[in-house]
């Protein structure tokens, strides 16, 4: 049984009077690839700020192993004009060479290292920020839509990559076709709770259906033994041996 890195007990937070999470419960074990999916403004990218602790809860509880080490794949990077590849990787644990080997699947070649990095479209940034990542060797990633602005050559760099990461990491993606081919759980972020389920996107749909046709059997059986109960009160609730059974 793998063990677990990350567990988040009744989780609170808000901002104002808007609830965004209440008594969020869940955990992330070694190797698990999470989605994380839900409507816009859901609180997604607030649940990865409170999870990797750069954002506090409001009530509840989060739990990090103490073997967890942390990568974040945020969405915005901002650097200098003069900042080269090769700078950017410097704190990196990896010594350089093992990261520009690494940088090869990534389609990063040695010449790459040299330029600015603001010389380079979206998709090798990305491909320098998945490098420094991988730099620093976590064993628990948290990518905020990593396929915004990339082409299809970097997407399908990004989506390899993932499907062989032996790490664990949690994904926001709106791509069902990228979630559906790089994970093997979904958490669903929804009215200010969040629920795993096992399995990729399409089990994640089979399973919400079968709640769904569950919960509608349970509101017909509901309704249906109301309307009963209705019938026999009109029916004999005016009898007198039947007044105090109605």
């Amino acid at each position: 049984m793998s063990a677990s890195l990350l567990q988040v007990f009744n989780g609170e937070k808000s901002f104002g009077a808007r609830i965004l999470f209440s008594h969020v419960t869940f955990a992330v074990n070694e190797g698990e690839h999470i989605g994380v999916i839900g409507p816009n403004g859901a609180g997604k990218t607030t649940l990865f700020k409170m999870l990797s602790g750069s954002q506090d809860l409001d009530a509840g509880q989060i739990v990090r192993s103490q073997n967890l080490h942390l990568g974040y794949l945020e969405q915005e990077v901002r650097w200098s004009d003069e900042e080269t590849i090769e700078s950017y990787l410097e704190p990196c644990s990896l010594p350089i060479w093992e990261l520009k080997k690494i940088g090869r699947d990534l389609g990063l070649k040695e010449s790459d290292y040299s330029k600015p990095i603001n010389s380079f479209s979206g998709g090798y940034r990305m491909r320098a920020k998945l490098l420094y990542l991988m730099g620093f060797e976590p064993n628990l990633m948290f990518l905020d839509e990593p396929t915004n602005y990339l082409d299809l050559e970097t997407v399908i760099v990004l989506e390899n990559f993932l499907q062989g990461y032996r790490g664990a990491f949690l994904l926001i993606s709106h791509d069902r076709e990228f979630l559906r081919r790089t994970t093997d759980h979904i958490v669903e972020i929804e009215g200010g709770e969040a629920t795993k389920y096992n399995g990729n996107i399409d089990d994640y749909f089979e399973q919400k259906a079968l709640l769904r046709e569950q919960l509608e059997r349970q509101v017909w059986s509901q309704d249906a033994r109301r309307k009963e109960i209705e019938q026999f009160v009109a029916r004999f609730g005016a009898k007198a041996t039947k007044a105090r059974q109605a």
